[in-house]
């Protein structure tokens, strides 16, 4: 078995994902990505087999975990930061990744470097953001689905996409 297969199935099954869709937000819960959308997704997606993971730290982390206590939202599980060279690990575990930023004129112009390490993982990406990043996803890389910032219903919609296209 090669050995990163064997430390995919060893981080699913220490963090008891099982069978279940693994949607990853890996990196920095700081005040430019927009992570309660992705509460909102999973809340609304909390009867389907997906696991949201929230992993790192930052400012919004205990409000965010505050929320999914109080909504009991029981398909999202934060994980603290690991070391940098395990992040991609936890990424090739994953089924999906996801970044979000909030919807503002200036992160147009900014590329999310955690969208390269899902790239290089070789996952599909949903990303809700304008600009660069969402050109390089959709339309240079083609790998994966860009939809508009702060649009939940959009977001939600296609992670199902993606949930949809890997049981077929």
């Amino acid at each position: 078995m090669e050995k990163g297969i064997r430390e995919s199935a060893h981080i699913r099954e220490k963090h008891g994902w099982g069978d279940k869709y693994v949607v990853i937000y890996a990196g920095s819960h700081s005040a430019v990505y927009d992570l309660h959308i992705l509460l909102d997704s999973a809340k609304e997606l909390k009867e389907k087999p997906i696991q949201f993971v929230l992993m790192g730290d930052g400012r919004q982390k205990s409000d965010l975990q505050r929320r999914v206590k109080e909504e009991c939202i029981n398909n999202v599980q934060f994980l603290n930061p690991v070391p940098r060279k395990e992040v991609a690990q936890y990424i090739q575990a994953a089924d999906l990744g996801i970044a979000t930023l909030k919807k503002k004129r200036l992160l147009q112009y900014v590329y999310a470097t955690k969208l390269l390490d899902y790239m290089a993982a070789g996952k599909p990406i949903v990303v809700g953001m304008e600009g660069v990043s969402c050109a390089l996803i959709e339309k240079e890389a083609k790998c994966g689905i860009c939809v508009s910032p702060e649009e939940k219903d959009e977001l939600k919609n296609a992670i199902m996409k993606m949930y949809h296209m890997s049981i077929e």
